[in-house]
């Protein structure tokens, strides 16, 4: 795992980096360490425009303006053709387009600045259509005062955000789930929609329900629905046991009313308490 130098960030909610320079490789595979021959060009960033903010949280990238035109030349200049974004559909191989190679400042010991590249390959910031069969590039140029290194540039990457020592590791990842997904598949078919239980692999969650033919109740969210009402009915029992007072005023809460209680009562008032006097009449006024 390489470090790269958390910079003092735009809100302390972000975690910085500072960028020095932008390479794009033509061939050399997906990976920072080329394989074979390639070609590359690269153009420098100003301190002023370095800025790049790790965000996980936002889908795609988003590069400043200043970026534009020396990133766009670059492309020109090893591609021998216009940049495949600002709304482009994309109908080639995405081994034929360049990895992007971000160089970043890295954390040493040392008082002379050294940087650290992360590789940013073309599977990565090319989204695939299939009702089109095509490819939309998820590079924009319209970063506000920053650089945004969104999901896809995170990607295919094991980062360790080390704030105490001011430090965030990138490690490329080996976990390639597509693979996976098609290795699942093959296994499925090798062994007549079974699954090959001998080396430990586990069958697929059921249903939106979470439950299976294989067991009850196996899906994530089933158990975490079961585990849910399980805490609340532990806190509620435990609450009574611990609170005699809250018991009892559950009970008094529970308890039916007083027989009686609200029921009419007729009650007798004597005669003798009404005045029966007469009414006078009043004098007629002319």
């Amino acid at each position: 795992m390489q470090f790269a130098e958390l910079a003092d960030s735009v809100s302390a909610d972000f975690f910085q980096v500072r960028i020095r320079s932008v390479t794009l490789r033509k061939n050399g595979g997906e990976r920072v360490t080329p394989v074979g021959a390639y070609e590359s060009s690269t153009f420098q960033i100003s301190a002023s425009a370095g800025a790049g903010v790790l965000d996980s949280g936002t889908t795609d990238t988003y590069l400043l303006r200043a970026y534009e035109r020396p990133f766009q030349d670059a492309w020109q200049k090893l591609m021998g053709t216009n940049f495949v974004g600002s709304g482009k559909r994309y109908v080639g191989q995405l081994s034929d387009l360049p990895t992007i190679l971000f160089s970043v400042v890295a954390k040493t010991d040392d008082a002379q600045e050294s940087t650290i590249q992360i590789a940013f390959p073309p599977s990565h910031y090319m989204e695939y259509d299939p009702k089109r069969n095509d490819y939309t590039c998820r590079i924009y140029f319209d970063g506000s005062g920053f650089v945004d290194l969104g999901a896809n540039f995170l990607m295919g990457h094991d980062v360790m955000f080390d704030v105490e020592n001011d430090r965030v590791g990138f490690a490329e990842s080996e976990c390639d789930y597509s693979a996976l997904v098609a290795e699942d598949k093959k296994e499925q078919g090798t062994n007549g929609g079974k699954w090959n239980q001998g080396e430990g692999r586990q069958p697929p969650r059921g249903g939106s329900s979470g439950s299976s033919k294989l067991g009850f109740c196996t899906g994530i969210g089933c158990r975490f629905g079961i585990f849910v009402v399980a805490v609340s009915i532990g806190c509620a029992a435990a609450a009574l046991v611990l609170k005699p007072e809250l018991r009892e005023r559950l009970q008094e809460m529970m308890a039916p009313p007083e027989r009686g209680l609200y029921q009419r009562t007729a009650v007798e008032i004597p005669m003798s308490n009404i005045d029966s006097t007469p009414e006078q009449e009043l004098p007629e006024v002319s």
